[in-house]
């Protein structure tokens, strides 16, 4: 994979809602940057408090596993 398309698989995986255009506007500035040397990759490339780019899904957590104590 090329380096320049690396932040965007980091930022899928991180949550960012990829097919939106405010994501591509953000991607194709972070591939600039990372292929100008002004940018290094990251687990994410953004907050996640950016509902542009979260979609309202950036502040959702997965609950605490809850053990089951039923006798079957």
């Amino acid at each position: 994979m090329k380096y320049e398309h690396r932040q965007f698989h980091f930022d899928v995986l991180a949550g960012m809602t990829s097919s939106t255009f405010p994501f591509r506007n953000h991607q194709c500035g972070i591939r600039d940057a990372l292929l100008q040397g002004r940018y290094e990759l990251q687990e994410c490339s953004a907050s996640r408090d950016n509902e542009a780019l979260f979609g309202g899904w950036g502040k959702i957590r997965l609950p605490d596993l809850v053990k089951d104590e039923s006798v079957e």
